[in-house]
């Protein structure tokens, strides 16, 4: 028979994870919002999901993948909104001043440390890489991140590195805008969820743009469906 308690177990409240836990230790994650235990070697989230954001049920694409997808010691990128393995393709940027949409899941408590596009042909500008969090709907809403100016002029990937953006587990959205038009590598469409089939035509969705810098909060009405490729932003992280 189970232990039962004659009294409901005090749960500590903290900003932060605890000096020298014991094995079993549990604390609630005021930053994060998530509960966590300790298991003698690694912190584990264990629940709630952010109540503003239910939706890490779902079967998108994210980070971890499941747990971690990079052995030790890599300093590989990971798109979190890659599904499938076929080759990476470039994409022309559409218009100058347009902001490109996906959605992200994040299955465990992260913190992205860096993140980068690739430019494969320049054009005079810069980039801006934002990430969303979305509200009780999945739709993109409070903004979380907005990176520094990327130069687009020349070629080569563009990082900011040194970030400390916690996210807890949950669905986010991903938004890169450019002033320019610049060519970026890019997830080809089989790498891509189907987000939606407009009036059950011939092509999903993978992604919405927008036709301008985006605000905080995020747009709630202004999105247009994209269809092929969708660039590819690279991020590191590391586990909390």
């Amino acid at each position: 028979m189970g232990t039962k308690f004659l009294s409901p177990p005090e749960i500590p409240l903290l900003l932060s994870t605890p000096v020298s836990p014991d094995i079993g230790e549990m604390y609630y994650d005021i930053t994060l919002g998530v509960l966590r235990v300790w298991d003698g070697a690694n912190w584990i989230t264990i629940g709630p999901l952010n109540p503003a954001n239910p939706w890490a049920a779902s079967a998108l694409p994210g980070i971890p993948i499941p747990y971690t997808p990079v052995v030790p010691g890599t300093t590989d990128w990971v798109v979190p909104y890659a599904v499938g393995a076929t080759a990476p393709t470039t994409l022309a940027w559409g218009a100058a001043g347009r902001t490109y949409w996906v959605p992200f899941v994040v299955t465990r408590a992260v913190r992205i440390t860096d993140v980068a596009i690739n430019v494969t042909t320049g054009a005079t500008g810069v980039a801006v890489i934002y990430i969303y969090s979305a509200n009780a709907d999945g739709y993109p809403s409070s903004r979380l991140f907005a990176s520094n100016n990327l130069d687009t002029g020349t070629t080569g990937v563009k990082s900011q590195g040194s970030l400390a953006v916690d996210l807890s587990p949950g669905v986010y959205w991903m938004a890169m805008h450019a002033s320019g038009t610049p060519t970026v590598r890019a997830l080809a469409v089989g790498s891509l969820r189907s987000l939606s089939l407009p009036n059950l035509g011939s092509a999903f969705n993978t992604a919405y743009f927008t036709p301008s810098i985006p605000g905080d909060p995020a747009p709630s009405s202004g999105y247009s469906g994209h269809t092929g490729a969708v660039p590819a932003v690279g991020v590191r992280y590391a586990l909390l």
